[in-house]
């Protein structure tokens, strides 16, 4: 698993400079489309390990979001304070609504009830009646 985390990460390093190229020639909707893969791959790196943000891995997941937002912002900066930009949309981050807070549940728990399974299950409610007599 090591490799495939700092294979990701390169990866992510990669979608930086795309979506920095993207902004340059002012393709928005590229930018976008960028932004959103960065986004939905940051929650899954940090949804899917077990503390990540204080491993290697996490700080250096974080350094990297901290240039791509200030890509971002800089972009965003270009244009009045009350004109929208796309790339400002909460929108992107899908994992901070409702339904991404859900997903996130469940691939937790599915990681609980896999790392031990059914026999895991039934040994809990064996115990519990058990406990009971």
């Amino acid at each position: 698993m090591p490799a495939a985390v700092s294979m990701v990460l390169d990866r992510l390093e990669d979608r930086r400079s795309q979506l920095h190229i993207a902004l340059k020639k002012e393709r928005i909707l590229v930018a976008k489309e960028i932004l959103v893969d960065i986004y939905d791959t940051e929650f899954a790196l940090r949804g899917r390990i077990d503390q990540f943000a204080e491993s290697d891995w996490g700080r250096r997941l974080e350094a990297l979001m901290v240039s791509i937002t200030e890509l971002v912002e800089d972009e965003i900066r270009r244009f009045p304070d009350n004109v929208g930009h796309v790339l400002g949309s909460r929108r992107l981050r899908r994992h901070d609504t409702l339904t991404g807070r859900l997903t996130l549940l469940a691939w937790k728990g599915r990681d609980i009830a896999g790392k031990r399974g059914v026999a895991f299950c039934k040994e809990m409610l064996g115990g519990a009646e058990k406990s009971r007599a």
